[in-house]
């Protein structure tokens, strides 16, 4: 694992890349993580994306001064960027052209994944950044914009939600379907009936409040996403 460091204004980033091997042609993939922030599980996706012959950049969404230990603290970090849209798009932005520009050029495809907080930046990434042609949602949240770039239109999307997600509205499906089907996108959804959010986070393990790991859907998931990633 190698460390990329860059400053986005007054903030301090501490992006993490796991390059592939010499010998491997896949692709290189940004990994946006939950609000928690890089942790063990987005480490171990790395490893997964790496042993299928990828690269992966863990995205630092918040920087390195950010203090997140507490539910509190996790929404007030999170809150301007779903209260605008336009914010989180021009940081997710920011941060795409900040590992760009730190690491170096390589002739790779870029994609986008992300779990939750990053699952919504990863579809951000795919309707907005030319350089990123594949973009996987896990249980990401579904706000989407009114106005999307020419980017989108060569870029193939993968939603993957847990039908008893209380995070993601039957109506917000419906709207999200409707989303990519006015503006003719490449986009499949699959609903993982049973299925809450954080699905694929070993620790999720709150049902009363839908939170709750599901190790069959996340193996799902999981090969859903190394399928589409090909």
């Amino acid at each position: 694992m190698n460390t990329i460091s860059v400053s986005l204004g007054e903030a301090s980033h501490r992006h993490e890349l796991y390059p592939m091997k010499e010998t491997s042609h896949g692709r290189q993939i940004l990994v946006f993580s939950t609000w928690a922030g890089i942790t063990d599980f987005e480490r171990d996706v790395a490893e997964r994306l790496n042993r299928a012959g990828h690269s992966a950049i863990l995205v630092d969404f918040f920087g390195e001064s950010a203090d997140l230990s507490t539910f509190e603290k996790k929404q007030r970090a999170i809150s301007p960027y779903l209260q605008d849209l336009a914010v989180l798009q021009a940081h997710v932005s920011a941060l795409i052209v900040s590992v760009k520009r730190a690491i170096p050029a390589v002739n790779q495809p870029m994609s986008a994944i992300g779990f939750c907080l990053g699952g919504l930046c990863a579809l951000h990434a795919g309707l907005q950044e030319h350089d990123v042609d594949t973009a996987v949602s896990f249980h990401g949240l579904l706000k989407l914009p009114s106005i999307t770039g020419h980017a989108a239109q060569n870029t193939r999307f993968l939603i993957l939600n847990g039908s008893r997600d209380p995070m993601v509205s039957s109506d917000e499906v419906t709207s999200a379907i409707q989303f990519f089907d006015d503006r003719a996108l490449d986009m499949t959804l699959v609903s993982l009936g049973g299925t809450y959010h954080s699905f694929m986070l070993p620790d999720a393990d709150n049902p009363k409040a839908g939170v709750l790991y599901n190790p069959q859907s996340a193996d799902r998931a999981w090969a859903l996403c190394e399928n589409f990633l090909r």
